[in-house]
């Protein structure tokens, strides 16, 4: 899951304490697996500032994780219309397709996110799940070229590693 730190106020909007409150709590019911609720508070989160980019793309990724997906991708397609290179919208989009098995649409997003992102290692960990999920898993050996240009200068998880590493032909 994308670990990403407490949306700050002014990323919300003129209600950014008030959003930025109702995120939180979605984040923390959807910790407690209660993704109903989660989708609920997102929810209130976009009624009180609906051009909110965190804000828009987290309500795609609680859809998301409470599998509905359907909504998911419009959510997560409403927050691209706002800003195409909104990269965690993409990320969560691609997994929005990853899992309705839309390979080629998926890596496309995914190497959005990357891209956009300046090569974010769970994207670039996405890109090689997906080549292998559509069977071209000796694609994602190219990736590790990526991460060895990344670890100098960030941290690279290694469960972000490991489907670029254990991948065939590697």
């Amino acid at each position: 899951m994308l670990t990403l730190a407490r949306p700050a106020p002014e990323w919300c909007g003129g209600h950014g304490t008030e959003a930025a409150k109702l995120i939180d709590r979605a984040r923390e019911l959807e910790r407690e697996k209660r993704y109903a609720d989660a989708v609920r508070s997102g929810q209130q989160a976009i009624d009180l500032d609906p051009v909110s980019l965190i804000v828009n793309a987290l309500q795609g990724a609680f859809l998301y994780h409470a599998r509905r997906n359907d909504e998911a991708i419009d959510q997560l397609q409403k927050t691209i219309e706002l800003d195409q290179h909104f990269w965690i919208a993409h990320l969560f989009l691609g997994k929005a397709l990853l899992d309705r098995k839309q390979y080629p649409e998926a890596i496309a997003e995914f190497t959005k996110a990357r891209d956009f992102s300046g090569g974010n290692s769970e994207a670039i960990s996405m890109i090689a799940y997906a080549w292998a999920r559509a069977g071209d898993p000796d694609k994602a050996p190219s990736l590790l070229v990526e991460f060895l240009a990344l670890s100098p200068t960030r941290y690279v998880p290694p469960s972000n590693i490991a489907p670029v590493s254990l991948s065939p032909g590697h």
